[in-house]
C-alpha cells in the first residue's frame, strides 16, 4: 500500500507526523517548519516570475492600487453615492471587489518574494540533490529538476484544470494510483486561495475520492467545509447526523 502525505505550508503543518512518503510544496525548502523527510519537492509557479529578486515594480503597483482603492472608497462613502443607479452601485462594488483581489494577490506576491529569492531557492534546493524537484520545466542550473509529465496526466484525465501547485500533486498521485492521501497545512482560506485556487483543489479531491483513494485533510483548512459546518437542507453538522445515526 503506498500513503503520502502532501505538505503545504498553512496552520497544522507543524503537525505533520512524517509517517510517510512526502511531497512537500517548494517553499517549504526554505525553513517555514522542520522537514523531518522529504520524498519530492513540487514548484509549478514559474521560478522566473515567483521567486525573482526583482521586487521593487511590484512595490510600486501594489501602491498605486492601494491609491487606487483609496479613491474607490471615498468616492462611495460620499454624498454622491446616493444618487447612483442601480447598475452604478453594482458596478463600484465590482470595481470595490476587484480592486480588493488585485491588492491581495500583490500583496502575497511580495510577501512571498521578499521571504526568499529566486538565487537562494536554487542553493537551498540543491543542498537536497538526492530529493527529486517537480516543475513546470526542467532548470539546468537545478540537476534534481524534471519537468511535471502534464501531457501524460491531461491524457488520462481529460480535464485541464490546475489552479495551483497542490491540484498538480493531487492529480500525480492518482496518475501513480496511491492508495490514500493526507493533506497537511493546506489551508486554502485566503481571499485568494479560497476564491480562485480552492475550487481546483476541491475537484481533484473529488476525482481521488471517487477513485477509492483515501483522503484526509489535517489541521486547519477551508477545503471541502459546509456553510456553518451544517449540511445543507439538514441543518445539522456531519457530527450531530453521526450522533443521530442519519450518516
Amino acid at each position: 500500500m503506498r500513503e503520502i502525505i502532501i505538505l503545504g505550508s498553512g496552520p497544522g503543518a507543524n503537525e505533520c507526523p512524517f509517517d510517510r512518503e512526502v511531497w512537500a510544496i517548494g517553499k517549504m525548502i526554505m525553513g517555514a517548519i522542520h522537514l523531518i523527510r522529504v520524498d519530492r519537492f513540487f514548484m509549478l509557479d514559474d521560478l522566473d516570475d515567483l521567486l525573482s529578486t526583482k521586487v521593487v515594480s511590484g512595490e510600486e503597483d501594489y501602491h498605486k492600487e492601494v491609491k487606487k482603492l483609496n479613491g474607490l472608497v471615498s468616492k462611495f462613502s460620499s454624498d454622491k453615492s446616493l444618487k447612483l443607479t442601480a447598475t452604478e452601485f453594482f458596478n463600484h462594488i465590482e470595481s470595490l471587489k476587484l480592486s480588493i483581489d488585485r491588492i491581495t494577490t500583490l500583496r502575497q506576491n511580495l510577501i512571498h518574494q521578499n521571504r526568499f529569492t529566486r538565487e537562494e531557492f536554487i542553493k537551498k534546493i540543491n543542498e537536497h540533490r538526492s530529493v527529486e524537484l517537480i516543475t513546470c520545466r526542467k532548470h539546468p542550473e537545478i540537476p534534481s529538476s524534471r519537468a511535471y509529465p502534464l501531457k501524460e496526466v491531461i491524457s488520462k484525465y481529460k480535464i485541464p484544470y490546475f489552479t495551483n501547485t497542490v491540484c498538480y500533486m493531487i492529480a500525480l498521485a492518482l496518475f501513480e494510483e496511491v492508495d490514500s492521501i493526507q493533506l497537511w497545512g493546506i489551508r486554502q482560506g485566503g481571499y485568494y486561495e479560497y476564491m480562485k485556487e480552492r475550487k481546483g483543489v476541491e475537484f481533484w479531491i473529488g476525482l481521488a475520492a471517487g477513485r477509492g483513494i483515501k483522503v484526509e485533510i489535517k489541521g486547519e483548512s477551508e477545503l471541502l467545509t459546509n456553510d456553518n459546518n451544517k449540511l445543507y437542507g439538514y441543518k445539522r453538522s456531519p457530527e450531530q447526523l453521526k450522533y443521530e445515526d442519519i450518516i
